[in-house]
């Protein structure tokens, strides 16, 4: 029995960590991930329900949002979350959002051609 209780608060908790609740907006520095050079500012917002879906804007961009993935890290008091974004043409871009407990946010956005890292 405790066994079963446990195996079931287990799957709970793997299944409430794909289910993401990331708001943010500000304007971000932002970075060359590969150079780590910085390119310049840019806004950069996310309205995530609790359903893993939503909405991305990187500058003048708004593109949807799915989050695949997430994963808890309570050592450095950080979650990551792997989202795909989906421009209005079909295409698609790879992303991850890690939120910091303290309230720092870094998103390192993976183009066809390089990284981008926004932090703020």
């Amino acid at each position: 029995m405790i066994k079963k209780v446990s195996l079931l608060i287990t799957l709970l908790c793997c299944a409430l960590t794909t289910l993401a609740q990331v708001r943010f907006s500000s304007n971000a520095n932002v970075y060359n991930n590969k150079t780590d050079q910085k390119i310049g500012n840019q806004y950069i917002a996310a309205n995530i329900g609790s359903n893993g879906t939503g909405m991305v804007t990187l500058g003048a961009l708004t593109l949807k949002a799915r989050v695949t993935n997430s994963k808890r890290d309570n050592i450095y008091k950080m979650t990551a979350y792997s989202v795909t974004l989906y421009s209005k043409n079909g295409k698609t871009v790879e992303a991850v959002i890690t939120k910091r407990d303290k309230g720092t946010y870094v998103i390192i956005v993976y183009y066809s051609d390089g990284a981008l890292r926004y932090e703020f």
